[in-house]
């Protein structure tokens, strides 16, 4: 009972936001100090350029204190300068510029004290009056968020600037002292403006606080907290999470309610959480290491579904191409097998994807192994009609036709005339898309518009894909490819594991292999955990000269095999 208590104890602890400011108010706090420190600089200068106008030009008398003026005011204007290029510039961490921006508070200080309480400016009557100081200590808390009790050190020794800069200059050149009334009455009053700066300090700061713990909150969902916004789209939004406890990087998907939905009656809305939880259930039940997995799904207070998945690194199979072109035959059968392996243990499951298109495929790195293919977006599957359904389950998960589920691009078109009725060879319809797009960099048919797209799919017979690509494509696959691309589904492969069998068939294509793969990623994109980029020339010039001569041999050596492969289907295509 004392372990339940325990855990339950550490599991608040984690959900509870730290009294602390977080990313977003840090750097809006670093922009309002760049921007403070940069119109405080141009009004000092405005300032210097008036004096020299003033006693210059125009002619009028100059005091006799005119350049102690002027070099003071030239140094704060540097400094203000100077601040406010390293927090626009970013030199620092977001914490690390506050700190400097305390810095400059307290040197900003005593560079007024010094124009004030130096040198032949300190006359009797600039004694019994405030300077500038006062307003210095007054205001810069509100740019500046820190803790009450730093906020009070940090004014207290600009207060104490004042009385050190007027008696080291006394000291220094033999000058009486005034009065200890005099002392008393010029100085204090720094001292109650440095205790009165703590309430704006404690107010800002209170404020950030608070700002930052409910955005801490909001960004909770269940046990994981949101990191960082990867995408949006049309359905929602996918964030990079962590787990509270576990510290487990995670992939949070937000769906969003239809808007017919929000004003939907209250046992609609039931109907359609009760579809959202089985299909997130059966989804977790599926095994394959190349479905991604499903940690936890939930629906947040404000009827937001989200998911919780595994964080893959890698691209998704639409970037791939576009970033890189079209892929070689080869490499396209080792990630469309991977594919289909997951496809088809969901199709015997009883579950039909739907939505197969090239983003929802990724090539990722996972442990050694790279170009491992994770299907995505298993969220929205929908089971075909089977009797091994509970009859809550054929009640919720069918669908009432009522709108189209998919991508347009790679939609069978069973899918576009009755959505309700599809099977498994809908996703061989959209898996022969991928293909297409894969080898080609083309997709099926490329209409303006929605509607277009979807009547080609419907009505007009696809271009082969050689015919949009300058690249060799061996017979035996692209009739593989056109096969999957049939109207009717039944003249398509009729499962994935036949689709595999067909794949497997094709001779002399099957030379993609991990060894190539992973000189493909080490050219490209890196060791893991990096990000990944293409390696330009830019990338390349950074390199250490030993870096360059490795990247430049994996490099020639991945085209050699392209070419080698080129002419080996090439002349399997001529036989």
């Amino acid at each position: 009972m004392s372990s339940a208590i325990r855990i339950q104890q550490v599991v608040q602890e984690a959900a509870t936001p730290p009294a602390t400011l977080d990313a977003q108010f840090l750097a809006k706090a670093n922009h309002r100090l760049a921007l403070v420190s940069a119109v405080f600089a141009g009004g000092v200068a405005a300032l210097v350029l008036a004096s020299l106008l003033l006693y210059g030009p125009l002619g009028w008398e100059a005091p006799h204190h005119l350049t102690h003026f002027l070099l003071t005011q030239t140094l704060l204007l540097a400094l203000s300068l100077a601040m406010a290029l390293v927090a626009w510039r970013r030199v620092l961490s977001p914490s690390g510029t506050l700190r400097a921006g305390l810095v400059y508070q307290v040197t900003g200080a005593l560079v007024i004290s010094i124009c004030a309480f130096q040198g032949n400016m300190l006359l009797q009557p600039v004694m019994v009056k405030l300077s500038w100081l006062a307003v210095w200590i007054l205001l810069f808390p509100l740019f500046v968020p820190v803790p009450p009790a730093r906020a009070l050190l940090t004014s207290l020794a600009c207060a104490t600037t004042a009385p050190l800069v007027f008696f080291t200059w006394s000291l220094s050149e033999g000058q009486a002292l005034p009065a200890l009334p005099v002392v008393v009455e010029t100085f204090l009053p720094y001292y109650v403006c440095a205790a009165l700066a703590v309430a704006p300090a404690w107010l800002v700061y209170d404020l950030g606080v608070s700002a930052s713990a409910a955005r801490e909150t909001a960004r909770r969902l269940g046990s994981y907290r949101l990191v960082e916004l990867l995408g949006k789209g049309g359905m929602g939004e996918v964030w990079r999470a962590e787990h509270a406890l576990l510290k487990r990087p995670a992939a949070i998907k937000l769906v969003s309610p239809p808007k017919d939905l929000e004003e939907s009656s209250e046992a609609s809305r039931q109907e359609t959480l009760d579809s959202f939880e089985l299909e997130a259930q059966v989804t977790a039940c599926l095994s394959s290491p190349h479905t991604v997995s499903l940690y936890d799904y939930g629906v947040t207070g404000e009827g937001t579904f989200y998911y919780a998945m595994e964080l893959l690194d890698g691209f998704d199979l639409e970037a791939l191409v576009e970033r890189f072109g079209p892929l070689s035959p080869a490499r396209a059968i080792y990630l469309l097998r991977q594919a289909c392996e997951s496809l088809g243990e969901a199709h015997r499951a009883g579950l039909v994807h739907r939505d197969i298109k090239p983003a929802n495929l990724m090539a990722c790195r996972v442990g050694d192994r790279v170009d491992f293919v994770k299907v995505l977006d298993f969220g929205l599957v929908r089971r075909v009609a089977t009797s091994s359904l509970s009859a809550k389950e054929s009640e919720v998960l069918e669908p009432d036709g009522s709108y189209l589920v998919g991508t347009p691009a790679f939609m069978a078109p069973e899918l576009i005339r009755k959505p309700e009725g599809v099977d498994g060879r809908a996703d061989v319809y959209a898996l022969g898309c991928v293909a297409y797009w894969l080898v080609t960099g083309r997709l099926v048919f490329e209409q303006p518009t929605m509607f277009g797209m979807l009547a080609d799919h419907l009505h007009v017979a696809p271009d082969p894909p050689s015919s949009k690509t300058e690249s060799t494509i061996p017979a035996d696959l692209e009739e593989l490819i056109m096969d999957c691309l049939e109207k009717d589904p039944y003249r398509r492969p009729q499962s994935m594991s036949e689709f595999v069998w067909r794949l497997d068939r094709l001779r002399g294509l099957n030379t993609w292999t991990d060894e190539r793969a992973q000189l493909w990623w080490c050219a490209r994109v890196g060791s893991a955990g990096d990000r990944p980029t293409e390696l330009d020339n830019d990338t390349s010039r950074s390199l250490t000269p030993d870096a360059r001569v490795v990247a430049g041999a994996i490099t020639k050596t991945l085209h050699r095999a392209r070419r080698e492969e080129q002419k080996g289907a090439l002349a399997l295509q001529r036989r």
